[in-house]
């Protein structure tokens, strides 16, 4: 996803006041792919196709200052994992809308020996619009059921 588009969806769920970005923070670190030389066309010289040009042209903006929740120290004093809000409000969406499917666990000798959920399924695209709906929607029938209580 390109950074600038991600920056505004994240500042839109936090300021939307949904309980997932409740401990979000400002990371002043550039986010993005600053790194990236031109597209790598192999020995030959083949043209490049405008879809190449697009996304090079998209992979190589950065944004700073992104809404972002975790990286704090745990225990031990290291790092923990620390996620864009936007990516982990998708997550949420995807466990509450998709269909998690079934993956068999084998042993060393192929036979079946249990079987697990694995990452769910869906045939809805996870826009951002739609993200940001289901959120607000959620938060809603939250709100509903605290003050009918």
């Amino acid at each position: 996803m390109n950074p600038r588009i991600l920056k505004k969806l994240c500042k839109r769920i936090v300021d939307m006041g949904h309980p997932i970005a409740k401990n979000a923070w400002i990371d002043e670190e550039p986010v993005g792919d600053l790194h990236i030389g031109k597209p790598l066309l192999g020995k030959r010289k083949a043209k490049v196709t405008a879809k190449q040009k697009r996304s090079h042209y998209m992979t190589k903006s950065s944004v700073s200052n992104c809404y972002v929740i975790g990286g704090e120290a745990d225990y031990w004093g290291e790092a923990t994992d620390q996620d864009a809000v936007f990516s982990l409000a998708l997550d949420r969406v995807l466990w509450n809308v998709g269909k998690p499917r079934m993956e068999q666990v084998r042993n060393s000798a192929g036979e079946v020996i249990d079987e697990i959920e694995g990452w769910p399924e869906t045939n809805k695209r996870l826009t951002g619009a739609f993200v940001i709906k289901f959120l607000r929607n959620e938060m809603k029938t939250v709100q509903e059921s605290t003050n009918g209580n």
